[in-house]
């Protein structure tokens, strides 16, 4: 068993995912799972960090590819992602994601929360956490989070401005759903 396979597929992985590519970041994660679990049976030692990080790629890869088919076991892979690495705010985001697909929105909030108090400034934790709490139907706190997020945003890359746009959608649908804002509104 090639050792470099797993790193290289660990790399490839990591890659395929922050170019969005979820199918190729979901099929390569799991190639390297396998061999990593392999390569674990013959040398008989874990290596649990390099298996959490290809499970955390996987996961996250799931989140989006053919959503929500593959959710169930997203939230599996996070559950056992935290389980062993409770302070992972990439799994805890994971599962706030996760969560509000399936309309759990008190989990998410907490998974979101939970998140935050890793890291205060993770802009993922604090959307998804805000989402959140609009759901909830605290609309007013959810929009003062979203604009809050937007200042933590360094808008230079694609991925930047993706995110961006999504908290202006978020904070336009508060603004729907508050009155505030009518179809005449949006066409002048």
């Amino acid at each position: 068993m090639n050792t470099s396979c797993i790193a290289a597929g660990r790399i490839l992985a990591s890659y395929y995912l922050h170019n969005k590519d979820y199918e190729s970041a979901s099929e390569i994660s799991r190639g390297s799972i396998e061999s990593l679990r392999m390569l674990q049976d013959d040398i008989g030692i874990k290596l649990i960090l390099t298996e959490t990080a290809l499970m955390t790629t996987l996961a996250s890869s799931l989140i989006h590819y053919q959503a929500p088919k593959h959710h169930p076991q997203a939230r599996k892979l996070f559950e056992t992602i935290i389980s062993r690495k409770p302070d992972s705010v990439e799994a805890l985001v994971g599962m706030a994601r996760v969560s509000l697909e399936a309309d759990d929105v008190s989990d998410a909030e907490q998974y979101a929360a939970r998140a935050l108090q890793i890291n205060s400034l993770h802009v993922e934790a604090k959307m998804e956490h805000a989402w959140a709490v609009v759901l909830s139907h605290d609309i007013e706190t959810g929009k003062r989070e979203l604009e809050a997020t937007l200042a933590l945003i360094d808008a230079r890359d694609s991925r930047s401005r993706e995110t961006i746009a999504e908290i202006w959608w978020r904070i336009g649908k508060c603004h729907w759903d508050e009155g505030t804002i009518s179809l005449f509104d949006l066409l002048m």
